[in-house]
């Protein structure tokens, strides 16, 4: 929920949603490492700062393909690459996004697809390598 007011623009509700998923579970390494960063870019994306965002989200590198049960796959690497493109580092927000697609531990059906070609076609339109998204989908 909070992710999604985050997104919509919601983001004094989002960060008080935040705020009590940090209090409530301080030792889940889901919430605290994937979650919350997570939920806390979204929110800077929509204050205009995605220098800030692609920071938050540096402790969530490392469970980008952990896909917890309840969180949409990818969507760390999804909100960087939406960072990387507001701050106008096109090259950078389609750099990962391939590598994670093509994982043999990707979980298809859960893998937003969509959001994958989006965010490297934004990557790969800025940085003029319409080839590139052709290789991807």
């Amino acid at each position: 929920m909070a992710l999604a007011l985050s997104r919509a623009g919601n983001v004094e509700e989002a960060q008080k949603l935040a705020d009590a998923l940090d209090q409530e579970y301080p030792l889940d390494t889901a919430i605290q490492y994937y979650y919350l960063p997570t939920i806390r870019a979204a929110i800077k994306l929509n204050e205009k700062d995605p220098a800030s965002a692609v920071e938050i989200l540096r402790p969530a590198l490392k469970y980008d393909l952990a896909y917890p049960d309840s969180f949409q796959s990818l969507y760390p690497a999804y909100i960087r690459g939406l960072a990387y493109l507001s701050d106008g580092r096109g090259p950078a927000s389609s750099s990962g996004v391939p590598e994670a697609a093509g994982s043999s531990g990707l979980d298809r059906k859960r893998c937003t697809r969509g959001s994958i070609t989006f965010a490297v076609s934004q990557g790969a339109e800025i940085d003029g390598r319409r080839s590139r998204v052709a290789q991807i989908v």
